[in-house]
């Protein structure tokens, strides 16, 4: 029998892909507060969600992947809120030490020690879908309304009939590991990592973006012990 969540997983037990159909309209999860699919939320696109793990978490001081709020590891609250916005599958990607004990299926990270973009690209690389929603494990309140917003200005189109390659979480700044990414962004990312490039957001301004107004308290991150105690 595999363990509850957050316990030691024996070896051959497998970790799950969580997955969100129509048959299934409530995430298969347990969680400390439930979030729920905004009824604007279109479940059956075509989309997954991947939560970042693989920072160093040097202001932390310990990995924030597993850190817990209100009962809660945070990557697992992000995977939460990825599901409630529409993602039909989650999963973790990146190294950590505490990789094990979330409530995820992880991939390692293809290029540790490359930042973001290097996450982005790897990710993109396991997932299948059209969309990718891609949030960082350190958004612990990110919420599925933020989620389905997001997925949702992937359909809009510009001027030209052209919709975005990517739709980014904003407030006063892009929040540019919190964000939407269309099929059509991979050549471009791809291209970008191989020659050298390192700055996501280098790489966003050199694509069809769309800033998606967010609540700021749905993208705050939490990168020290002082952020985890507010």
């Amino acid at each position: 029998m595999c363990p509850v969540p957050g316990a030691a997983r024996p070896v051959g037990c497998p970790r799950r892909v969580l997955v969100l159909t129509r048959s299934s309209p409530q995430p298969p999860r347990v969680s400390a507060s439930p979030q729920t699919v905004p009824d604007d939320v279109e479940i059956g696109r075509d989309v997954d969600g991947v939560v970042l793990i693989g920072g160093a978490s040097r202001r932390m001081g310990v990995d924030k992947a597993g850190l817990r709020l209100d009962g809660r590891s945070m990557a697992d609250r992000v995977a939460d809120a990825l599901l409630a916005g529409g993602c039909r599958t989650v999963i973790g990607y990146g190294s950590g030490p505490r990789a094990e004990e979330l409530d995820l299926d992880v991939h390692p990270d293809r290029f540790p020690g490359e930042g973001p973009l290097g996450g982005l690209v790897g990710a993109l690389g396991v997932c299948r879908g059209e969309v990718v929603v891609v949030a960082s494990c350190d958004l612990p309140f990110l919420d599925g309304v933020t989620v389905g917003r997001l997925v949702d200005a992937l359909a809009t189109v510009d001027a030209k009939g052209l919709a975005p390659d990517v739709a980014v979480a904003t407030t006063d700044r892009r929040h540019h590991t919190c964000a939407a990414w269309a099929r059509s962004a991979e050549s471009t990312l791809l291209e970008s990592f191989h020659s050298g490039t390192r700055a996501l957001h280098r790489v966003i301004e050199a694509l069809r973006c769309v800033d998606v107004a967010v609540d700021p308290h749905a993208v705050e991150n939490v990168n020290t012990p002082d952020d985890l105690r507010r």
